[in-house]
């Protein structure tokens, strides 16, 4: 056969086209580098993985709300997510704490007051008053709702120190709370987080009302 048409190579009595072995080659060549690739980007994605984790879990956490304190606003096992990253609470935020309660849970409550604040509480007219201005609670608490000095054994006027938070719950006719000794003042160190929203029930889901 003529050599410019076709040059043929025979190896343990097979035919062999030395254009057919290069294709072969580039084809192997073309896959192995397709594999590689797939394992770099799986490389890849399981360190993003691992950051999103951890990232996750140092700046964002879901906490199970336990008890009543906070209806109407948050219930008996609401979802809720929390923020842990440069926590600077104010008044209307609602936080999570770490608190020697005897259920040794951590209490979910609303910030009142920041430290320099003076708190005090008109039984008579059922309000709240910060440096001598009544507080305006309509848009987390509905206007049947009464804030009082009932089963409360701290003495009012109470002036927030430096480094605590004056908190109360919602349901301020149960709530254990800042009125309380029991409670007293939060501790920033202690603070977990600002309660952004309701994940779940979805009926519930949304942002926590007054949550600035």
């Amino acid at each position: 056969m003529c050599p410019f048409f076709a040059i043929y190579i025979y190896e343990s009595g097979r035919e062999i086209n030395p254009m057919q072995m290069r294709r072969n080659k580039r084809y192997q060549i073309g896959v192995s580098d397709w594999v590689r690739s797939c394992y770099e980007w799986m490389d890849a994605l399981i360190i993003a993985v691992i950051v999103l984790v951890l990232s996750l879990s140092f700046f964002l956490r879901v906490v199970n709300v336990s008890g009543i304190s906070m209806q109407p606003n948050l219930n008996t096992n609401d979802k809720v997510l929390l923020t842990s990253i440069a926590v600077q609470p104010q008044y209307g935020d609602v936080i999570v704490a770490e608190h020697s309660t005897k259920s040794g849970e951590p209490i979910i409550k609303r910030v009142i007051a920041i430290s320099g604040q003076t708190v005090n509480i008109d039984s008579a007219n059922g309000t709240v008053l910060v440096n001598g201005a009544v507080l305006n609670e309509s848009g987390y608490l509905s206007a049947q709702v009464k804030t009082t000095l009932e089963d409360a054994n701290v003495k009012f006027p109470v002036t927030v120190p430096a480094g605590k938070l004056f908190v109360l719950g919602d349901n301020r006719a149960v709530s254990l709370d800042s009125r309380s000794s029991e409670i007293g003042l939060i501790d920033m160190k202690n603070v977990l987080g600002k309660a952004r929203l309701v994940l779940f029930p979805f009926s519930h889901f949304g942002k926590i009302k007054g949550e600035t």
